[in-house]
């Protein structure tokens, strides 16, 4: 190689440090500044205890709390009580007769696609 050579490739990297430096550098850090910013800002919107989360009787006092906290309307909730009520039959018909349930489905599903 000769000595042209070696200076251009040493200007290159020199050329390469320098943009890295100057721009990569405090984009890099922009960046992770607002990905901290944002995760905080969801962490003070979400507000849960992790011991309110339990499966136990709480469930309904969970429940009435996001209610409350998104504000929503008597026919909401309505509305989630007959999802709760057919989901809980739903359940209850498939763990007595899977069978049948699973034959239900799908010919449920074949009706669809015709």
């Amino acid at each position: 190689m000769s000595a042209e050579t070696i200076v251009r490739w040493i200007a290159a990297a020199i050329v390469l440090i320098i943009f890295y430096r100057v721009v990569i550098s405090p984009f890099i850090a922009k960046a992770l500044e607002l990905k901290t910013e944002k995760t905080i800002e969801e962490k003070k919107r979400i507000s849960f205890d992790e011991n309110e989360l339990e499966l136990t009787d709480n469930s309904d006092a969970l429940h009435r709390r996001v209610e409350q906290s998104l504000k929503l309307s008597e026919a909401d909730r309505i509305e989630r009580l007959k999802h709760d009520v057919l989901r809980d039959k739903l359940r209850k018909i498939t763990e007595d007769t899977p069978r049948e349930s699973s034959r239900a489905i799908l010919e449920l599903l074949k009706g669809e696609k015709a």
